[in-house]
């Protein structure tokens, strides 16, 4: 199931996010292949970071839970409010990802072993709703 991680940081948090940022990315990449999409949340500036939007599969809500116990940023404290839900992903995804992420012809690309995101067809397997265009190209 994906759990979506809505992680707020406290008003002082910008200095202990950058010092802690590499450890969280490298505790990021031990789920990476489960990763349905992560990265700040930021100010209208896109840049100043206020926080983090995970949506990462998981067995259960106890195993997101005990991951998140485990976060380098929980564990520093950065953050001010947490809150984790399930998250049923019901539209193909076409904006927001990364260049390298979306085809020339627009279509979402994951890497082989990726899970594709819910909605969208891939490798020969098809949403059955009709009205679904999405197309998802696997990378090797």
């Amino acid at each position: 199931m994906i759990y979506a991680f809505m992680l707020m940081d406290r008003p002082d948090g910008a200095a202990l996010r950058q010092s802690v940022r590499s450890a969280h990315k490298a505790y990021l990449a031990q789920v990476g292949d489960r990763i349905a999409f992560a990265g700040p949340l930021t100010r209208d500036d896109g840049v100043t970071m206020i926080g983090s939007l995970l949506a990462i599969d998981f067995d259960s809500r106890d195993a997101a839970h005990a991951w998140l116990a485990g976060e380098p940023f929980t564990r520093a404290g950065l953050y001010a409010s947490v809150a984790v839900h399930v998250f049923a992903n019901l539209w193909p995804q076409k904006a927001g990802f990364p260049a390298a992420a979306i085809g020339a012809g627009g279509d979402l690309q994951v890497r082989e072993g990726a899970a594709p995101p819910a909605g969208s067809t891939a490798a020969g397997h098809h949403h059955d709703d009709p009205g679904d265009n999405g197309h998802v190209q696997t990378l090797r």
